[in-house]
């Protein structure tokens, strides 16, 4: 599995295999593929757990890559998830969540922050895009400490308006 490392966390690129344990909420097995300890219930971030089964089949197409888990370096205790995914010629969409328990400590900035580095490294990237849901001003920090500026709005079936940030490189 690929890695990225930040000063708190490890970043976990899952698999299929990995994906498919964590939608059979399979703590053991998660921790056997990515090394993190999921307290058990295992759950997944809010947002998050519904794109589980999408997610594990646009991976086993070939389509994407697969998204990340955010682990905390110190403990192996997941903190949150995310990813990067094809949204046009040179830009990509990034998109995250955290687990309430973990959240206002920096974890989603330093996770998005080597998520956008690892998407401007791989060539041809030109933007990275965050659509965020008008009103949700934590996530809209995260994106503005990553450097995002705001560029306008846009309707998501799903969210309703939400906000639309970039970086560029």
């Amino acid at each position: 599995m690929n890695r990225l490392t930040t000063p708190r966390l490890t970043l976990v690129q899952l698999d299929v295999a990995s994906i498919e344990a964590w939608i059979a909420r399979d703590a053991l097995r998660l921790q056997q593929l990515t090394g993190a300890r999921f307290p058990e219930p295992v759950d997944a971030p809010p947002l998050f757990d519904a794109d589980l089964p999408r997610l594990r089949d646009q991976l086993a197409s070939g389509r994407e890559k697969g998204p990340w888990l955010f682990v905390l370096r110190e403990t192996g205790e997941p903190v949150g998830a995310g990813g990067t995914a094809p949204a046009g010629k040179g830009v990509q969409l990034i998109g995250y969540s955290v687990w309430p328990r973990h959240q206002k400590r920096g974890y989603a900035r330093e996770a998005v922050l080597a998520l956008c580095d690892d998407a401007f490294a791989r060539g041809g990237m030109k933007r990275i895009r965050a659509t965020i849901p008008v009103g949700h001003v934590a996530s809209e920090r995260v994106v503005a400490a990553a450097g995002f500026v705001r560029v306008g709005k846009d309707f998501d079936p799903d969210a309703g308006e939400v906000g639309v940030f970039e970086l560029s490189r």
